[in-house]
């Protein structure tokens, strides 16, 4: 700017009295420049307002994150007791002699790692599909096959199949 100044001055001074078009000109100019650097401070001001804003994203991000890791440790702690306290063995399995054909009797029936609820869901299974029967813990889970594949099902929601 001060460069800018020093030539204004030096046009002045060799124009004389003719420079009224300069000072016009250089009047102009001045004018611009003020825009601009208003301009910029603007955008200054509203980049630190974004950094900000950006800054309390992510705080809230983190401090959810943390939320959430401390509800899982809770709950995996509340796995752990309830598996400690509740663990019973599985009642004896009635002789199954033979497999029998069953059929789905609901339209989506879980099938799972092992005889329980809270055993992993691995499949589902469609109403009016046919599985064969392979083992049965009583009174409510069967162990299923389909496909070459296993899991286990609540009895209730599977029919003998019809001939």
């Amino acid at each position: 700017m001060k460069i800018f100044m020093a030539v204004i001055f030096l046009s002045l001074l060799l124009y004389g009295e003719d420079s009224s078009l300069l000072t016009r000109a250089v009047t102009k100019l001045i004018d611009e420049n003020r825009k601009i650097e208003r301009e910029v401070q603007t955008l200054r001001e509203e980049v630190h307002k974004l950094k900000i804003e950006q800054q309390k994203s992510l705080q809230k991000q983190e401090d959810l994150q943390e939320k959430k890791i401390i509800l899982l440790q809770q709950q995996i702690d509340d796995l752990k007791k309830s598996k400690n306290s509740s663990l019973k063995p599985l009642k004896a399995l009635k002789p199954f002699s033979s497999s029998k054909y069953y059929v789905v009797s609901i339209r989506d029936l879980n099938v799972r790692l092992g005889p329980g609820l809270n055993y992993r869901v691995v499949a589902k299974l469609k109403s009016a599909e046919e599985v064969v029967v392979t083992n049965k813990i009583y009174p409510n889970w069967y162990q299923i096959s389909k496909d070459d594949q296993v899991g286990w099902v609540y009895s209730k929601w599977l029919r003998v199949k019809n001939k």
